[in-house]
């Protein structure tokens, strides 16, 4: 393994990593991110369960020395930033060095296009969330109606809620991503659709998240 680099960091910034980190190892203990930076903006990419990249961005406090486009377990990346429950003259602006690289994700090797990406449509965000609340909600009303139902049966209602149609044919599993990840938090921000070579794309205040229809993807088993 090899040393990625480093990633200086102001606290709000370093505070949004790390909440994001969270709720992506929460899926997966072992799951990985790969880290780009792009001049003084740093860019974290994941997998999620619901079969979507999810993707977000945070402004350096300083340029790298040279780009760095790594992979690296999410859980080591928390550990790295460390305890920031609160500001401190350390965090305030940090430096954090990126160990462990690995070789480079199948699921992370293909990413979105670079483009001029074609809008679709433009909604607050708390009618997105409000979408993904109601299919959750409509799933734990049909297994409540099943006591004894086994896993296959509860995969099978689980498929059949996610498989309805989400808003500006964006997939409701995807949508579900960005409300776990917290995207969706901000109820009257504006979030944006847009498409672009068989892609799609998610764009809100806190984060992106990618569908890329060109490939068959994993089916969500777990709300």
């Amino acid at each position: 393994m090899s040393v990625a680099g480093s990633l200086v960091l102001k606290y709000q910034e370093a505070v949004h990593l790390a909440a994001f980190l969270r709720r992506i190892t929460s899926w997966d203990s072992a799951a990985v991110v790969r880290v780009q930076t792009r001049g003084a903006v740093a860019g974290l990419w994941s997998v999620s369960p619901m079969g979507c990249l999810v993707f977000v961005a945070v402004p350096l406090g300083q340029e790298p020395e040279w780009p760095i486009d790594s992979v690296i377990f999410a859980a080591r990346f928390r550990d790295i930033l460390g305890d920031l429950s609160q500001s401190t003259e350390a965090n305030h602006v940090a430096q954090y060095r990126l160990s462990d690289e690995l070789p480079m994700s199948a699921m992370l090797a293909e990413l979105p296009p670079q483009g001029a990406w074609v809008p679709a449509e433009r909604v607050a965000a708390s009618a997105v969330a409000d979408v993904v609340d109601a299919a959750i909600a409509d799933y734990h009303k049909q297994v409540e109606m099943y006591p004894t139902a086994d896993r296959k049966f509860l995969d099978h209602i689980a498929e059949s809620v996610w498989a309805r149609p989400g808003i500006a044919a964006f997939p409701l599993k995807a949508l579900h991503a960005a409300r776990s990840l917290g995207f969706l938090s901000h109820a009257n921000a504006r979030v944006e659709f847009a498409t672009l070579n068989g892609w799609k794309r998610l764009v809100t205040p806190a984060g992106q998240v990618f569908v890329n229809t060109n490939v068959a993807r994993p089916k969500l088993r777990v709300i």
